[in-house]
């Protein structure tokens, strides 16, 4: 098994792993903002009618699932801003570093291979390690800003049951 291929991967995985991460985020943030619409609309909508019995209610209820998904929004900040992740170097620079060692080792091709070898696994596995360590950081967020999304949807749906029992009932 070839070492540096197996940290390579691992890597690899690493850097997709943010990036499907880093696109849930939208999917979550798009219903967010439909919640958001629909109850600016309802509230909105029973302000214009005075005679409103369930406003209250209504108002209590937006107010409670606004304070939840204040708490996802919460999580997903935590999560995903100022996260860095590490690159491995670009391949001009680390051509520049082999031929330095060339030159170093004047004719030692092995001890210069084997020398660059071991710098780049050290990339693949520290940078590997720390980009492990932030997507698991976003993960554990993103899971608690799903959560309080969830949670949010109790209240946002019983005040949009109350609110179109009044529009067909009334």
């Amino acid at each position: 098994m070839d070492i540096n291929l197996f940290f390579k991967e691992m890597y690899s995985f690493e850097i997709e792993r943010k990036d499907k991460l880093d696109g849930s985020v939208g999917v979550m943030l798009t219903a967010v903002t439909g919640i958001v619409v629909s109850m600016v609309f309802v509230i909105s909508d029973i302000g214009s009618k005075n005679p409103y019995p369930d406003k209250r209610m209504i108002l209590s209820l937006f107010a409670v699932c606004s304070f939840v998904l204040g708490g996802s929004i919460l999580f997903l900040l935590v999560g995903f801003y100022g996260r860095t992740y590490k690159y491995v170097d670009y391949p001009s620079e680390m051509m520049k570093y082999y031929n330095k060692l060339e030159s170093h080792y004047r004719g030692d091709g092995q001890a210069a291979d084997k020398e660059f070898a071991d710098a780049v696994t050290h990339q693949f596995v520290s940078f590997g390690t720390h980009n492990a360590q932030a997507n698991d950081e976003k993960s554990e967020n993103y899971f608690q800003a799903k959560r309080w999304f969830a949670w949010s949807l109790l209240p946002f749906a019983c005040g949009i049951i109350t609110y179109g029992h009044y529009l067909i009932f009334d």
